[in-house]
């Protein structure tokens, strides 16, 4: 197969995200693959997700927060609702039609 070449070690970067540049330019983050694990893992266990639950996606999925929750919640094997972008009767409706439990602000 493809992917038996490919070596990973959990100190490498999974992923880059920026910072918003209030105080400067944007920089760039990289967030190691068991950071970004065990920060899930610590949601998981924190907010006590669940397989029953069903998560709205209000933050950017390229901000961390919506990372690390999106991979929180397809760790517990929940149910994700995707927005184009984050508009408040449009995420009032979402909430409605499919009974969502969670989401972050």
């Amino acid at each position: 197969p493809v992917f038996s070449k490919y070596c990973w070690a959990p100190e490498d970067v999974a992923v880059v995200c920026f910072t918003s540049g209030t105080t400067g330019r944007p920089k760039g983050v990289t967030i190691s693959h068991s950071a970004l694990i065990v920060q899930s893992l610590a949601k998981i266990a924190i907010v006590g997700y669940t397989e029953d639950d069903v998560y709205l996606h209000t933050a950017p999925m390229c901000h961390i927060g919506g990372i690390s929750s999106g991979l929180a919640m397809l760790m517990a094997g929940g149910c994700h609702v995707l927005i184009p972008k984050f508009e408040a009767k449009l995420a009032a409706q979402a909430i409605e039609e499919n009974h969502v439990t969670s989401l972050i602000t």
